[in-house]
């Protein structure tokens, strides 16, 4: 009997990338080795309890819907996971972890979402589904206080929506505390598809060096994420 199989959708390879090098010794992804990362990125793996496709097209519901359906067209999974990174709403949440969302709030629509179990701490409440980056305590205390979101990020809403009758989870990482404002307004550096445009970026932040230090943090804080992301995914049961 085969394992059940997971379709994985987020925004960015790298939110991928610890998962399948440290599932290196089970099957390697279907084709060959691991694709470069790059859009759409698709790679397929085999953990102990699960087999896992996964699809990263980048941010917003727009590219999410296009990733759903990249990963449906290789062949129905058993469930639906949305993942990658998330920011915290809730001001006791730190860099690096683990969220699963209880549902997903995107505009007035409400998504149940399952709730795996694992070894690790983990927090848990609604999240909310946005097509823009939330860049300070002040917006995250808006949507925490007066809506009581426990977290934020860019795809959830869409690939709950997508789900249809697939069961549904969205697990995330946590890659910016309430207390730890975007360094960048990344809202304005994405290209016409949606992505972000890291060579834009890159211009932003030469013309802006008090950025250095709050875009360094960002990058630990998603590396932290991603790991411990990955170790989560590994050893979750739902």
């Amino acid at each position: 009997m085969s394992k059940p199989l997971i379709l994985a959708i987020a925004a960015e390879p790298g939110e991928f990338l610890p998962f399948l090098a440290q599932a290196e010794s089970l099957p390697p992804p279907v084709g060959s080795s691991p694709p470069a990362p790059g859009y759409p990125f698709l790679a397929e793996a085999e953990s102990e309890r699960y087999r896992w496709r996964f699809v990263a097209n980048g941010p917003g519901p727009r590219l999410a819907r296009e990733a759903v359906r990249l990963g449906l067209d290789a062949g129905r999974p058993d469930f639906l996971l949305s993942t990658g990174y998330c920011g915290a709403l809730e001001p006791s949440l730190k860099a690096g972890d683990i969220f699963i969302a209880t549902e997903v709030h995107a505009g007035e629509e409400i998504f149940a979402a399952l709730r795996p179990s694992a070894p690790h701490p983990q927090a848990r409440g609604p999240i909310f589904s946005s097509d823009r980056v939330v860049l300070d305590s002040v917006e995250k205390a808006r949507l925490f206080i007066a809506f009581g979101h426990y977290a934020v990020d860019m795809e959830a809403g869409e690939v709950a929506r997508a789900a249809g009758d697939l069961p549904f989870l969205c697990i995330r990482a946590v890659s910016d505390s309430f207390h730890e404002p975007m360094p960048l307004d990344f809202n304005r550096y994405r290209d016409a598809e949606g992505r972000f445009d890291r060579r834009r970026i890159a211009r932003a932040a030469a013309w802006r060096p008090w950025s250095w230090p709050g875009l360094l943090r960002l990058r630990r804080n998603a590396k932290k994420a991603a790991s411990n992301l990955a170790a989560f995914l590994l050893e979750c049961e739902i």
